[in-house]
């Protein structure tokens, strides 16, 4: 009988008392609700969410969603009861509740080779990782093609998914993604995948954009949990690795 692959579930907080808060689980099923056994556990004080509110239970390569609690839970805006989900999808706990976007993740470290913290790790506000270190030597670009490829963006209460590369952030309507703040450029960056990664271009020409110490004027590539400066005063991103990019909190 095949192994089941390891997959990590990942649960940032876009909205709510826990916003900037990523979580990962790798077990069959994650309770959310503000009883303190929960995997994802909401402060005493949130009232319209149960103790016990709603659980995701794998089931072989998917996730299900099921409500068990008293005021409901929606999905991408709709109520629902029971929901398998997909990544980039947006879960509100309870009616203008707390916002969570849900993602996954493949690791290619078997089960029984893996340290207990990647089975569970305790919510860390992504303010207080530490910063990565990135490599200062300037790896040549690639030639950047369009790239049938997924990829997920979560910025503020938006989170938005893309099949393709390559994705400019900027403030202008052309752009793929919008990012409205008064220090981004109408064409500022650029997400594109090459070569089985993902990379980031600068396109200020004004050397605004950094990964982290590193200047990516002609662009670098990705690693996971590389952090990304779009401005001196930002925003700020974190790159979660597969694709998968996330407000970062300074």
């Amino acid at each position: 009988m095949p192994t089941p692959p390891t997959i990590i579930v990942q649960i940032v907080h876009i909205e709510g008392p826990l916003k900037g808060q990523i979580q990962e689980f790798n077990k069959p099923e994650i309770s959310i609700g503000r009883h303190p056994s929960c995997d994802v556990r909401f402060p005493a004080e949130c009232g319209t969410i149960s103790r016990k509110h709603a659980k995701i239970i794998r089931e072989w390569n998917q996730f299900r969603l099921s409500d068990i609690s008293t005021n409901g839970i929606f999905v991408n805006g709709k109520k629902t009861e029971q929901i398998h989900l997909k990544d980039g999808d947006v879960i509100t706990v309870a009616p203008n509740g707390p916002k969570i976007s849900f993602l996954t993740k493949v690791e290619q470290v078997p089960i029984s080779v893996r340290t207990a913290q990647a089975v569970s790790v305790e919510p860390i506000p992504v303010s207080a990782q530490p910063e990565q270190v990135v490599n200062t030597q300037r790896q040549p670009s690639p030639q950047i093609t369009p790239a049938k490829v997924s990829c997920v963006i979560q910025y503020g209460p938006r989170l938005e998914s893309f099949e393709h590369s390559p994705i400019e952030l900027g403030s202008s309507a052309k752009c793929s993604f919008i990012i409205e703040h008064p220090d981004i450029r109408d064409s500022h960056a650029q997400i594109f995948y090459s070569d089985g990664q993902f990379w980031l271009k600068d396109l200020t020409g004004q050397h605004l954009v950094k990964v982290g110490t590193t200047d990516v004027e002609g662009g670098v590539p990705l690693n996971a949990n590389d952090q990304i400066s779009l401005t001196p005063n930002g925003p700020f991103l974190i790159y979660l690795g597969n694709g998968r990019f996330a407000e970062l909190e300074k």
